[in-house]
């Protein structure tokens, strides 16, 4: 390839290579690391549930805003599972959170989303977090 008449070697493999990684991690990141944690209402039990249904819409939405774009709010994450009590608390959160995601980049479950977004270390700290309420749910 030339560019103001000069050749520049291998440009378009370094161009073409350039497109297919970012392609990758943009869609890695939120199909390829985790699996849906997929919940039933009968996994919920309603008595352990430490919220009205529509709180845990809006924990859902708090944890959306911290993924979404560039970086993370981990703070606002783990503020989140904090509030966290049972493992009713997380499922429904899960379920909650349902599917979501942008047109360009496909929906994808709580899962999903964190897996993509936390590191091993932040995410242990978020099941840390689940442990320390005595909640065996891992993510």
């Amino acid at each position: 390839m030339k560019i103001y008449g000069k050749e520049i070697p291998g440009l378009e493999i370094g161009i073409f290579a350039l497109v297919v990684l970012s392609l990758a991690y943009f869609l890695g990141s939120r199909t390829g690391k985790a699996a849906a944690v997929s919940v039933g209402d009968k996994d919920i039990k309603a008595g352990s549930l430490s919220y009205d249904l529509s709180q845990y819409k809006v924990l859902a939405d708090r944890i959306l805003e911290a993924v979404e774009g560039y970086g993370s709010d981990e703070e606002a994450i783990y503020t989140v599972f904090r509030k966290m009590r049972t493992t009713s608390d997380v499922l429904q959160l899960s379920k909650s959170f349902g599917s979501r995601g942008a047109w360009y980049s496909g929906k994808s479950s709580l899962a999903a989303w964190l897996a993509g977004d936390l590191n091993n270390a932040e995410i242990a700290e978020v099941n840390k977090i689940l442990a320390s309420n005595f909640i065996a749910f891992q993510f």
